[in-house]
């Protein structure tokens, strides 16, 4: 697989995510609708020159989201929030096949990458706004794309680094539609930056390539918007900073904590192993920066995004979600329990919280990941220790 120039669809991976999509749609479709909904409806509208309300939101300086949902309204009448469910459907999917060839390629291990994969799709945030009638599921779709597209461009023999023209072009694309398509961006910038193996010459060489053709795609859009609607991202930037949001630490903390919820335990149970085999199986350059990425992301966005809240902060996840998947060795033969409790508790949780308004169960869900993961840690460890008694 290594630096294959194809990409890998696995049948079982697809069959796993139907099922947790349906899971999803059964617990949180009471949420599909929602308050940002109508703003998305109504800038469609607007794009394709259809009567619609006043684009308070700024939603027209980003129409990449709005292109599909817009076509089809315009060719068959299919109502706006119809587009955007087919199109968060499609990302849905599309953004777990492009994870697991992520991981598969970090990894080298199609468990670590299946069970690794699975835990983005056992996060809340994915599970409500990733099949709800918005647009997070472009951004996230766009922001796994261009990391794939460096990784296997980086990765493969015969490379030319003229192809990151196409890696900035689409991550640039999808920053129209959701700006958490730039954390492609930011991994590859990182990895290129610390990469020894790269001259910096070469560095310059693929900086030059990847913002150019962003650059031009940032440029041209905005443009466009500016001339047919008086408004670009920097209408987008004013209007965010001024927006009236106040969140203190505690919330921060709390919103990055609902990113992943109950996972945080493997993502510290991670740290630990990679600490432990640091001399034996420190994680490859590759791998390692992307862990910082996510690390980077857990420190500096509260600080330089004006939304602090989990569905936005959920861009760092497929990052620091890396970093839990070392954890599996410590339950060997037991990966799809850790995963698949996880996920239950992480969506029964949430289900309780925006259906019942249940208190404290963030935390009871936690406690009893804890003592479910200890049980299954001493069940895994008796089971390895051979029976010496004649």
């Amino acid at each position: 697989m290594t630096g294959s120039k194809h990409i890998e669809i696995n049948p079982t991976l697809l069959l796993s995510l139907g099922v947790i999509y349906l899971l999803s749609v059964a617990l949180f479709g009471f949420m599909y609708f929602q308050t940002d909904t109508p703003s998305y409806v109504n800038a469609t509208k607007l794009l394709f020159g259809f009567d619609a309300e006043v684009d308070r939101l700024h939603r027209l300086v980003k129409p990449s989201a709005l292109l599909i949902p817009g076509l089809f309204y315009m060719l068959f009448e299919l109502p706006v929030i119809y587009g955007l469910f087919m199109q968060q459907f499609c990302c849905y999917f599309l953004s777990g096949i492009l994870l697991y060839n992520i991981f598969l390629e970090l990894f080298k291990d199609k468990g670590k990458a299946f069970w690794g994969t699975l835990l983005l799709f056992g996060c809340q945030p994915m599970a409500i706004y990733g099949v709800a009638y918005l647009v997070d599921g472009l951004g996230w779709f766009f922001g796994l794309l261009g990391i794939w597209m460096g990784i296997r461009i980086l990765l493969i023999s015969e490379k030319s680094y003229r192809h990151f023209l196409w890696v900035g072009f689409w991550v640039g694309f999808g920053f129209f539609a959701k700006e958490s398509a730039a954390i492609a961006g930011l991994y590859l910038g990182i990895h290129i930056l610390l990469n020894i193996e790269i001259g910096w010459i070469d560095k310059m060489k693929i900086y030059g390539y990847m913002g150019a053709s962003f650059l031009i795609i940032v440029l041209g859009i905005s443009y466009f918007t500016q001339v047919y609607f008086g408004k670009s991202m920097l209408t987008w930037v004013e209007f965010a900073n001024t927006d009236p949001t106040y969140y203190s630490w505690k919330t921060c903390i709390l919103q990055t904590f609902r990113t992943i919820d109950v996972y945080w335990v493997l993502v510290v149970l991670g740290v630990v192993q990679i600490w432990r085999k640091r001399k034996t199986e420190f994680p490859p350059n590759m791998l390692l920066h992307y862990m910082l990425t996510g690390l980077l992301l857990l420190v500096l966005l509260p600080f330089v995004w004006p939304y602090t809240i989990d569905r936005i902060l959920f861009m760092m996840s497929p990052f620091i979600l890396a970093i839990a998947v070392p954890a599996f060795d410590l339950f060997k033969g037991k990966v799809a329990w850790v995963v698949v409790v996880g996920l239950l508790l992480n969506l029964g949780v949430t289900f309780g919280i925006y259906k019942y308004e249940l208190a404290g169960w963030l935390v009871k869900g936690s406690l009893i990941y804890i003592g479910f993961l200890v049980l299954l840690a001493f069940l895994s460890k008796r089971e390895a220790t051979p029976n010496h008694l004649p």
